[in-house]
């Protein structure tokens, strides 16, 4: 049994996808409860990305604030572990 990614792999599989996909992103996890990415990509597309390992979960604070943005109209997206980030970056 293999031991599950650690977050910070997880966002480089999501970094290094965006890169190839000539996006931009953003670290913007210094704020507490602040989703880890914002993520900028060709065509005017933006995203907010939650990235956890795999079995992560969201804290409290965090389910909070993705509820203040999701009022305002806004989604962040948890990618959850290797696999799943590859799939977020071939969409």
């Amino acid at each position: 049994m293999s031991t599950p990614a650690r977050e910070a792999e997880v966002q480089a599989i999501l970094v290094r996808g965006i890169r190839r996909a000539r996006g931009l992103s953003l670290k913007t996890d210094k704020t507490p409860g602040w989703h880890d990415l914002t993520i900028f990509l060709p065509g005017g597309r933006a995203h907010y990305v939650e990235v956890k390992r795999k079995g992560g979960y969201l804290r409290p604070l965090q389910q909070h604030m993705h509820r203040k943005l999701a009022v305002l109209g806004f989604t962040v997206e948890v990618v959850t572990g290797e696999e799943e980030a590859r799939e977020w970056v071939e969409r």
